[in-house]
């Protein structure tokens, strides 16, 4: 987001060779404080920009327990999809994300599970 306040229209996104279809907007340097980045009227211009030139976005915040980031961006970006870890995230906890997103007004379109281990009912199996 520091990065679109200082160059403003150019140069934040770029092709991925390894996946085709795929644009990437690399992180710069953490801001002492995003959320008021997120506020500002050029993540506001920024985020027009990436919808009508993309078919989805998805923006990476911080987790929820760290600050009112992740709902603020989740509120301006219109959805949120939750990212847990197998074994370390409480689906308590997860439950309590989605009952924040909730009452924010912000639909959670899914959920990942990362490190679901081989031979776990949750495993979609292959190689």
């Amino acid at each position: 987001i520091s990065q679109i306040q200082r160059e403003g229209k150019g140069k934040v996104i770029f092709s991925s060779a390894d996946i085709p279809g795929l644009s990437v907007m690399q992180v710069g340097a953490p801001p002492p404080n995003p959320l008021e980045l997120l506020t500002r009227a050029s993540w506001q211009d920024f985020l027009g920009r990436a919808r009508s030139n993309f078919d989805m976005l998805i923006v990476d915040t911080p987790a929820l327990r760290c600050g009112e980031d992740a709902v603020f961006a989740a509120v301006k970006t219109g959805a949120a999809l939750l990212v847990a870890r197998t074994g370390i995230t409480p689906v308590k906890a997860l439950a309590s994300v989605a009952r924040v997103l909730t009452r924010a007004r912000v639909p959670v379109v899914g959920t990942i599970w990362s490190h679901v281990a081989d031979g776990s009912p949750a495993h979609p199996g292959g190689d």
